[in-house]
């Protein structure tokens, strides 16, 4: 089956400025800016962490911080196509 990806060359050598990472797998969609960390999951729901606060992601911030997901939400979408 097709893999959609890209070379991980550029953040090795440090090149990448755009400061996020992106992750994809079968329903469900990630992206990680260095301290937040958004994932969706298709009829599921959202979840949004704080890894800098919380490491072990207990505590999922989505409801409380409905702005943040929402924002992160978007960036995914954009960057994956959807």
């Amino acid at each position: 089956f097709p893999v959609d990806s890209s070379s991980l060359l550029p953040i090795l050598r440090g090149e990448d400025g755009q400061g996020f990472q992106v992750s994809e797998l079968r329903e469900s969609r990630m992206l990680f800016d260095g301290r937040y960390k958004f994932a969706e999951h298709d009829g599921v729901g959202r979840e949004l962490y704080d890894l800098e606060e919380d490491p072990r992601e207990v505590t999922n911030l989505a409801g409380e911080s409905a702005g943040r997901a929402d924002e992160m939400e978007k960036r995914l979408h954009s960057l994956i196509g959807m």
